[in-house]
């Protein structure tokens, strides 16, 4: 009796060649040609080499036209998965541009909604690697069709339980857009990544708005206006490898720490170095970049919105192999001063710092929030108030270390706490910082304006009340008062930085466990 094992096995075969040639030879070429990869070329540069296993590689979707026959569609223009980076499980959802653009359908919803309960209920990071939009337009115009798309439950429900990861490799529209927003991560590829509400073709037609896309829905809008994107890469290359890169930094998931590097015990005579960086001058700017450079393991650091809000730095790093958020003052651009994109961007951060155990490191030199008639119209009380509530309520550690400038409220928001210390476990300072409630020259223009009218020279008095000021704010009258625990030597920072994190971080494993979104 013959078997009919082997004709079974070649139609499975079959199938599955048929299933994975995406929308065929001419649309992946297409793509290409645009500087773009397939899906399946997309999930093989991201993850480690033959270790992805797909679901959902015979499902089917269909689209109807008026008029037209039916069309089935493979795998309904959806790849989905897991598979590991750096060995290290993670789950995988790719939209595939070649068919239909990417648009989805509602088997290609089921998949990726699939992929997320599985992430939620095992705890795995998600990747979504997105190129469509929300529903088909034949799908759309049927309220048979419309009535059953699930709404936003399955992202709502990751938000804060395991990483999400959010790329945009091409035009993302109506529903993409908000699982970019409730991601913890957002890379962009220049040139072929675009995102927004709608795209031109639809402002145009419901707005009489001609946009271009790029104007629209490109890194300028996305990565400088808005900060919705954290990183733009210069191409799809770049940017899987910013994904890689960003989860070497997180746990699977917020019952479990995140990982540890190798400490870098070569660090001690750069950051010695730290006092020919920093002026004691506070009118003179300095790259705070190069300060975190110095005090991280191998100088090396994972910048987060690096073009929003960049009057504050905010990125990944190691310090004695733990990970770290450091969240810093730019005194390069405008002093320091905190605008509404900055307070975003550090509420932004402080969220998925928060969410995934990782310790928060502030560097202060910061003259304040900014004030005026245009920050006040860009809701900088919102914005700077919800970053500084967000600070208030992160339970992992928190260490501040004020290198010049401390003033105003800012300096609650940048992890200074009062009498009980809730913006930080443990602040310390340099000799040359001062802390008050603003800086010297704006006290003594509110307080003594009538003086310096009056003054024979109103410029030496100003100097006279400037310097006093400058004294009641000394830093040693904060230590004096205990608000300030340690003032230490700029080539001191690092290692009391990592010796201090070795101690506040006993609470971390007694607060595994997903938390309060602090954000969106």
């Amino acid at each position: 009796m013959s078997s009919d094992w082997p004709v079974l096995i070649r139609g499975l075969e079959d199938r599955r060649a048929a299933a994975q040639v995406h929308g065929g030879p001419e649309a992946v070429g297409r793509l290409h040609s645009r500087g773009k990869m397939a899906a399946r070329e997309r999930i093989d540069a991201l993850l480690d080499r033959g270790s992805f296993r797909e679901i959902g590689l015979h499902a089917e979707g269909v689209v109807q036209t008026p008029g037209k026959p039916a069309t089935t569609v493979r795998t309904d223009a959806v790849v989905c998965g897991w598979g590991e980076i750096d060995g290290r499980r993670v789950l995988v959802v790719a939209d595939d541009g070649s068919v239909m653009g990417g648009a989805a359908g509602i088997v290609n919803i089921e998949k990726r909604f699939r992929m997320r309960r599985i992430a939620i209920e095992q705890g795995y990071p998600f990747i979504g690697l997105y190129e469509g939009s929300a529903i088909r337009f034949q799908d759309s115009m049927d309220a048979a069709i419309l009535a059953r798309v699930p709404a936003f439950k399955e992202v709502a429900d990751t938000h804060g339980v395991c990483p999400q990861v959010a790329a945009i490799f091409g035009p993302c529209y109506g529903r993409p857009p908000f699982d970019v927003l409730c991601s913890d991560f957002a890379v962009m590829a220049k040139g072929t990544g675009f995102l927004g509400l709608s795209g031109p073709s639809l402002v145009q037609g419901g707005l009489g708005e001609i946009a271009d896309i790029n104007e629209l829905s490109g890194p300028e809008m996305h990565a400088l206006t808005t900060g919705l994107v954290d990183r733009v890469a210069a191409d799809e290359v770049e940017a899987l490898a910013l994904i890689r890169r960003f989860l070497s930094f997180m746990p699977p998931n917020a019952w479990t720490l995140p990982p540890r590097g190798e400490d870098d015990k070569g660090r001690a005579d750069v950051a010695a170095g730290l006092e020919r960086l920093v002026p004691t001058d506070f009118r003179k700017p300095y790259d705070m970049r190069k300060v975190v450079a110095a005090l991280g393991d191998d100088g090396d650091f994972f910048e987060y919105k690096p073009d929003f809000g960049t009057s504050l730095i905010t990125c990944l790093a190691r310090l004695g192999g733990q990970g770290v958020g450091i969240v810093a003052s730019q005194p390069l651009k405008r002093g320091g001063v905190l605008d509404w994109a900055a307070s975003m961007k550090g509420r932004r951060f402080v969220s998925v710092c928060n969410q995934f155990h990782i310790p928060l490191v502030f560097l202060q030199d910061q003259p304040g929030f900014l004030p005026g008639k245009q920050s006040e119209a860009a809701n900088i009380l919102y914005w700077a108030g919800t970053f500084l509530m967000a600070v208030q309520k992160a339970t992992v550690p928190k260490l501040t270390v004020v290198l010049r400038k401390s003033h105003g409220a800012a300096l609650w928001a940048m992890g200074v706490g009062g009498e009980y210390n809730d913006g930080a476990d443990l602040v310390a300072a340099w000799p040359s910082a001062v802390m008050t409630g603003t800086g010297p020259s704006s006290a003594v223009f509110t307080v003594h304006s009538k003086e310096l009218k009056a003054a024979a020279d109103p410029q030496q008095l100003q100097q006279e009340l400037e310097s006093n000021y400058t004294q009641t704010g000394s830093i040693y009258r904060a230590a004096a008062a205990f608000g300030v625990h340690a003032i230490i030597a700029p080539g001191e920072t690092r290692s009391w930085l990592i010796d201090t994190l070795a101690l506040a971080s006993g609470k971390l494993g007694r607060n595994l466990q997903p938390k309060t979104p602090l954000f969106p």
